[in-house]
């Protein structure tokens, strides 16, 4: 993953935002981003996103819990200043890591970028889960809480 982002480095841009093949991110979420966009927060992101097993339908919401009194966000849908990027010098992203990444590049931004992410009230991602994940819906099961099929249905079913 650093690899990339060394070569995203050569192009002209301010912030990199993080998102997988197989989530789905509702458009209101560039709106309440943008005003932190604006004035250059550094790490902007969500705290909660829902994880939707595919074969199933069932889903959770899941909250990420503060850790020694610092925030994190998840990594999908995470907008990281170049700024931040360029700071971590060691990398966004630990090398020889298949899991867990989306808090180990914020552990490694965290050691460059002073103060917390800005957490972006509300649930706007949601992660779609199969047999292929390195994190299944199992893996959370402990950890969310579970969502109305309505909450689903307002990500699948976007009229644009």
């Amino acid at each position: 993953m650093n690899h990339g982002i060394k070569k995203a480095l050569k192009q002209d841009w301010k912030y990199l935002m993080g998102i997988n093949c197989d989530d789905i991110l509702l458009p209101d979420y560039w709106d309440k981003g943008r005003p932190y966009l604006e004035v250059g927060h550094p790490i902007i992101g969500m705290d909660q996103i829902i994880a939707y097993e595919v074969a199933t339908g069932r889903a959770l919401k899941i909250r990420l819990r503060y850790e020694r009194d610092k925030c994190h966000v998840w990594g999908g849908g995470r907008f990281l200043s170049r700024e931040a990027i360029e700071r971590a010098v060691h990398g966004v992203y630990p090398s020889g890591f298949n899991s867990g990444l989306d808090k180990a590049s914020q552990a490694n931004i965290n050691q460059f970028t002073p103060g917390d992410p800005v957490v972006i009230d509300g649930c706007y991602l949601l992660d779609m889960k199969d047999e292929g994940n390195i994190n299944t819906f199992e893996t959370y099961r402990s950890l969310g809480v579970k969502v109305a099929p309505g909450e689903v249905a307002h990500f699948i079913n976007i009229e644009g």
